[in-house]
């Protein structure tokens, strides 16, 4: 009995330690960058998911910020999590935008968890960067994964009561303005995968994020 439960337990973090090594390229990419040229501390960070990383204009859509891209794959807020210590820790950064959620709701992770993940998320931010102010970005709406549009309501809602009990923590909400007059997702946003913004979603999501920065500047 014994031997079957190592062997299961074994097979357990075999699966997990794969899940997470699938992202690993990229990574141990970011960390060669970071050798040659180590990018300010102090500056914007944004990091999460393809939402992120896809993210082609954002230095001219945020300018004037000094902003910092270390989004990765199809990521989940668990592989953010596992990464944390290597592409959040080291930039020190003073502002930091934050996108995952969406992979977690498509992979059908159960609403509880994501948030459990993203509470986790939180309490490395208190103990290990504590004067960083973070946002996270709502889950966004799309056309190709419509059929999730009831589970990211309730996710954003969620997201956004975690946001109001953590210091330092804000939401921001991007789920609203890409829906049209009948509440679905506007799909001229989108790419032809319905899935990811083309430059026209990201202005949007730009503005917001801009809104912010230039908040958290005046205070």
């Amino acid at each position: 009995m014994l031997k079957f439960y190592l062997i299961f337990i074994s097979i357990i973090l075999s699966f997990v330690s794969s899940a997470q090594r699938k992202f690993e390229d990229e990574i141990i990419a970011f960390e060669k960058s970071d050798k040659i040229s180590l990018p300010a501390s102090g500056g914007l960070l944004l990091t999460g998911s393809s939402t992120i990383r896809l993210w082609d204009n954002y230095k001219k859509d945020l300018h004037p910020f000094n902003v910092l891209n270390r989004g990765f794959g199809g990521s989940t807020m668990q592989d953010l999590l596992f990464y944390f210590d290597r592409i959040i820790v080291p930039y020190k950064p003073k502002i930091m935008i934050v996108y995952e959620g969406d992979n977690d709701l498509a992979a059908e992770m159960p609403v509880e968890k994501i948030i459990n993940d993203f509470s986790s998320f939180t309490e490395k931010m208190k103990t290990k960067l504590p004067e960083t102010k973070f946002a996270f970005l709502s889950v966004k709406p799309t056309p190709g994964r419509s059929h999730l549009l009831p589970e990211q309501i309730t996710l954003n809602k969620k997201i956004k009561t975690l946001c109001y009990k953590t210091s330092n923590c804000t939401f921001l909400d991007i789920f609203t303005p890409l829906l049209d007059e009948q509440n679905m997702p506007r799909i001229e946003l989108f790419k032809e995968d319905k899935i990811h913004l083309n430059p026209m979603g990201y202005q949007i999501c730009a503005q917001i994020i801009i809104n912010y920065l230039k908040e958290q500047n005046e205070k």
